[in-house]
């Protein structure tokens, strides 16, 4: 599905993108349990980038404080994405919210606006199913966009 810019806007912070806060010394990790089976469960690698899905829920935001805890042990870059799907009227104070705790945390929120209302219209699905096909083309886009960069 192909998005035009009336369907998508992107939006940005000031920070650089997707830099992490290094430091010359690695840190030793905090135990936690969700740090546990992070690194117990081989799901990073080090010196590896990952895109955060952020929805500014608690789930997402214990998923970004966990892996800030370990991003400089593990060399990590984390890019939080965040996408406004403008279909509750508090959508745009949760965007706010979550592109502030980036910033606290001296990442870039990469955060976009999208109609997933009128995605959905014209592909005759439901806003859930078209939201999830736009945050998996965004992710994607994310990506290629940080392995062109290393290119």
């Amino acid at each position: 599905m192909k998005k035009t810019d009336k369907e998508t806007k992107k939006k940005t912070t000031a920070k650089a993108a997707g830099k992490t806060v290094k430091k010359t010394a690695k840190k030793p990790v905090k135990k936690s349990r969700i740090v546990d089976r992070i690194i117990d469960g081989g799901l990073i690698q080090e010196g590896a980038h990952i895109i955060i899905g952020l929805s500014g829920g608690p789930d997402s935001l214990c998923l970004l404080h966990s892996l800030t805890r370990i991003a400089d042990s593990f060399d990590l870059t984390l890019v939080p994405v965040h996408v406004n799907h403008k279909l509750r009227p508090e959508a745009d104070e949760e965007e706010d919210n979550v592109i502030r705790i980036c910033d606290r945390l001296g990442l870039e929120c990469e955060s976009f606006e999208a109609d997933c209302g009128g995605v959905a219209d014209e592909l005759g699905i439901t806003t859930e199913e078209a939201g999830r096909q736009i945050r998996y083309e965004i992710f994607d886009e994310v990506a290629a966009q940080i392995e062109a960069s290393e290119e």
